[in-house]
């Protein structure tokens, strides 16, 4: 199909262009009149013990915190679906969640070579309102420290070998985000170019075989007499 023959396909399924338009702006309303995704998000860093020969909870951080954070959240999420992601900064929001919650072990290595840099956890919670992610928020950390404290009582850790935890930010912080508007309004545009012209073509393509078809069938009848009446 030429640009000609395009153009006058769209002139004669003007119907098809009209929906399609109609369709596309409703889209890019939507889209710049959503309302905002309330998230926060917190790091959760587990802290060993103080003692004479490691002073520093926050310097020597041994391997057997690393563990422990692994199983903490293997723990809290064992009922709870963690989607995963491609990068350590892509979060709830990035990936279309507006309401939930999220506990994981960032892994800075590949699919094939896990690495963990700290003992630390990524907690993030959304909501469609604020209080509502605030309250989701406080929620999971208080699930976070209360499963820490029963996995230790289970395996009857003395409290003064405990692990402890430390929360940056120390309070819970709510932000309100409404994504890349400008972006997600050039694909909805692009999108909705391209599906009407698709739908242009290939509704024109159906008419126009249905109409041959109709003809076809329409001369075959307007011969059959005459070839009958030659006989």
């Amino acid at each position: 199909m030429t640009v000609l023959d395009f153009a006058a396909a769209v002139v004669r399924r003007w119907l098809v262009v009209a929906l399609g338009v109609s369709l596309t702006v409703a889209a890019l309303l939507f889209v710049n009149t959503r309302p905002p995704t309330y998230a926060s998000q917190a790091d959760v860093t587990l802290l060993p013990p103080v003692s004479g020969r490691y002073p520093n909870s926050f310097t020597d951080s041994g391997a057997n915190v690393m563990y422990a954070a692994g199983l903490l959240e293997r723990t809290v999420n064992k009922d709870h679906r963690v989607t995963a992601t491609s990068s350590t900064t892509i979060g709830l929001v990035d990936i279309g969640i507006r309401n939930g919650w999220m506990i994981r072990f960032p892994n800075y290595g590949g699919q094939w070579a896990y690495y963990f840099r700290w003992p630390t956890l990524d907690v993030q919670a959304v909501s469609p309102s604020e209080e509502g992610a605030r309250a989701a928020m406080r929620e999971t950390l208080n699930k976070v420290q209360q499963t820490l404290l029963d996995m230790q009582y289970d395996y009857r850790v003395a409290p003064y070998n405990r692990i402890n935890l430390r929360m940056s930010p120390p309070d819970v912080e709510v932000t309100a985000s409404t994504g890349n508007t400008r972006r997600a309004s050039v694909v909805t545009l692009l999108l909705g170019i391209g599906l009407t012209g698709a739908a242009v073509v290939e509704s024109d393509r159906w008419l126009r075989r249905r109409r041959e078809r109709r003809d076809e069938k329409k001369s075959k009848a307007e011969t059959a007499p005459a070839e009958d009446a030659l006989v």
